[in-house]
């Protein structure tokens, strides 16, 4: 497979990956489902792209990944705190010098839920990767069946960190399961890329698609954020199998411009699609009051995560147009 089709399909999976994660935010019945497998589709994703042997220098890679995930997350938590305040204070939220204090220091903690990151939750995934790309750079020093047993060590003990009594840094506890899927899509990398759906790809994909389906509503809602998997063997085949599907459709679905335009974007959006549901339920009920059920299939499951993402593409276009100085060269894609 040429590096161009490689990119192509992944740029697809990408999308229907940030897609999946704006719809699972906005609490429809696809929720927890969704909430099975969407982050680890990314954290996998990472895996597939990381490049062992082109970082022999720990300190290289490093700094690579902090200008890659570090620079942009701060970039984007002091924005998106500057953002949060006005924001809150529209919708009639108490923002006292504790609260203000209390979530400040949480851009540096990058953990706690509201209480700390009420100004932008999702973006815990930026420095969870960036431990989980550190982490794994060392583990990948050792040989493929060592590998594998370190990543079976690893996701037991992602599943012991969800009993301590607090939530570590940088969400750490959960970077031991992110380890797992960013392994797995390492050392499997070669065979994800060079396959080629045909006539059996359907039968397995209706197979997966039930396993995943049947062991998520077996396993009930879990979390990666919160670091809370219920049964952790539930867990990884409802994961596994649902990425599996996404990776079949994602090398079958034809080149698009609007699909690419997602795949590239994923971090704007990751970063804003829960600012602008905030936006949007503003203009409903505070001019239109129109009151729209943000849960429902129709509009939280499509109307509205349309309209999301149309509101951070033109952002993104109004973006580039005035970012002229080196600063504001943040990369927009996960990875």
């Amino acid at each position: 497979m040429s590096e161009g089709k490689k990119i192509t399909w992944i740029n697809t999976l990408k999308a229907l990956g940030i897609v999946l994660v704006v719809i699972g935010h906005n609490d429809t019945i696809f929720t927890e489902y969704i909430y099975s497998f969407h982050m680890p589709l990314f954290f996998l994703l990472s895996g597939i792209t990381y490049n062992g042997e082109k970082w022999s220098d720990p300190v290289a890679f490093i700094k690579r990944k902090a200008k890659g995930l570090l620079r942009p997350y701060f970039f984007y938590a002091f924005i998106l705190y500057l953002i949060w305040i006005p924001l809150s204070l529209l919708q009639g939220k108490e923002i006292t010098i504790e609260i203000l204090l209390r979530n400040l220091f949480g851009i540096f903690y990058s953990q706690g839920g509201h209480k700390y990151m009420d100004w932008g939750i999702p973006i815990w995934f930026l420095t969870c990767l960036f431990l989980v790309s550190i982490i794994y750079y060392y583990i990948n020093k050792y040989n493929r069946k060592s590998i594998i047993i370190i990543l079976v060590i690893t996701a037991i003990l992602g599943k012991l960190s969800s009993y301590l009594p607090v939530r570590l840094p940088w969400s750490l506890d959960s970077a031991l399961t992110g380890i797992v899927f960013y392994g797995i899509g390492n050392l499997f990398k070669e065979k994800i890329i060079s396959y080629k759906p045909n006539k059996k790809t359907i039968a397995i994909a209706i197979v997966l698609i039930i396993l995943g389906i049947t062991f998520s509503e077996l396993n009930g809602r879990v979390d990666v954020y919160g670091n809370n998997f219920n049964n952790i063997i539930f867990y990884y085949i409802s994961s596994l199998s649902s990425i599996i599907v996404l990776i079949f459709i994602a090398k079958i679905l034809p080149y698009n411009n609007i699909i690419e335009f997602l795949g590239i974007n994923t971090l704007p959006i990751l970063v804003f699609h829960i600012r602008a549901i905030q936006m949007i339920k503003f203009i409903d009920i505070k001019i239109l009051k129109l009151n729209i059920n943000y849960n429902s299939i129709l509009f939280g499951g499509i109307i509205i995560p349309i309209i999301q993402i149309s509101i951070i593409y033109y952002g993104i276009i109004i973006f580039r147009k005035i970012k002229t100085k080196r600063f504001f060269k943040i990369n927009n894609t996960l990875n």
